[in-house]
């Protein structure tokens, strides 16, 4: 990432880029900036290809062409699935790029052992775009503060972090809200996070089965009833109700081989925060009370698809039963 910036700052630039990953703010952010400073946005040399508009034949067309009263023609190629197939087509295209090209790929997933991953790879630059880490997280919130004029509490900044930490693209949009709401005071507290804040769906199941935890049978269900008025279909909620039961059974093997929280956050694929999380979480029930509650959820969701039950009542009887331990 260091180089992309280095590159991107001082305008000397690869043949071509991949872009990939599940951080799609970054991918995008990134291919952005690529292409203003390639371009310094000049469009009659700049080319978008998109998933339903891509044809090899044009694209060489264009990249091989001179470009007009510039340094270079850029062209840029987003989610095209071509890097989940062979595409050997455009890996020789992309071995024969000239001097006075550059190419973008911004793709979600790339498989390393197909021919144009490893043409790329030999001919410019890949750049796995991760989700950022809790610290990184938390050094965005305090630089979006500085940069607005803002103070901020630890305990206010870890809440927003938590509540948002999902999308980067849900993060922006949640800092401005909270920053127009406190512009008088110059001052985000705790409290103004979680009335400014909205809480996204994976929070709220991460709230609900601690109310389902302590036995909080009316609180779970109320959180229940404003997912339902979210719009948020009822197996969809008995589905990551079910996912969240499943990692915390996986926490509970975890322990047992000796694995410490980053180790299991890191096999979970979670940030260290949720793994911590899920660890307190799972200190609440029994591996058996685990694998019960997982098999029923999904003994729910089956007996819904078969039109046995409603799917509402169906969910609803599933986090009843956890919460009262049955």
């Amino acid at each position: 990432m260091k180089e992309l910036k280095r590159q991107i700052k001082e305008r000397q630039f690869e043949r071509v880029y991949l872009l990939y990953g599940e951080e799609n703010y970054l991918r995008n952010y990134y291919a952005k900036l690529l292409m203003k400073a390639v371009t310094q946005e000049d469009t009659m040399n700049c080319a978008v290809y998109s998933e339903n508009d891509i044809d090899l034949a044009a694209f060489r067309d264009f990249v091989e062409t001179m470009p007009f009263f510039a340094d270079y023609r850029f062209a840029l190629v987003q989610d095209s699935g071509l890097f989940s197939k062979s595409a050997e087509d455009w890996a020789d295209a992309i071995a024969a790029l000239p001097e006075t090209a550059v190419v973008v790929f911004n793709e979600e997933k790339a498989d390393k052992r197909t021919k144009l991953y490893k043409a790329v790879e030999k001919k410019g630059r890949v750049v796995e775009m991760k989700k950022p880490s809790e610290e990184e997280l938390m050094n965005w919130v305090l630089a979006r503060c500085k940069a607005n004029d803002l103070k901020i509490t630890r305990s206010a900044a870890e809440e927003f972090v938590m509540r948002t930490s999902d999308n980067m693209e849900n993060m922006i949009s949640e800092f401005d809200k909270l920053a127009a709401y406190v512009a008088e005071t110059g001052e985000i507290r705790l409290e103004d996070v979680q009335t400014v804040t909205t809480l996204w769906i994976q929070n709220r199941i991460f709230q609900m089965m601690d109310a389902m935890a302590e036995g909080r049978e009316k609180s779970a269900l109320s959180m229940y009833y404003d997912l339902l008025a979210l719009k948020e279909p009822p197996m969809r909620i008995l589905f990551m109700v079910g996912k969240l039961i499943r990692q915390l059974l996986q926490v509970k093997q975890l322990q047992k081989t000796g694995m410490g929280p980053d180790a299991i956050a890191s096999q979970l694929r979670v940030r260290p925060f949720v793994g911590k999380k899920l660890i307190g979480q799972g200190k609440r029930f029994t591996e058996q009370q685990l694998a019960d509650y997982s098999k029923m959820c999904m003994e729910m969701e089956h007996a819904v698809k078969k039109g046995d039950l409603a799917d509402k009542l169906g969910a609803e009887l599933a986090f009843v039963k956890i919460a009262r331990r049955g």
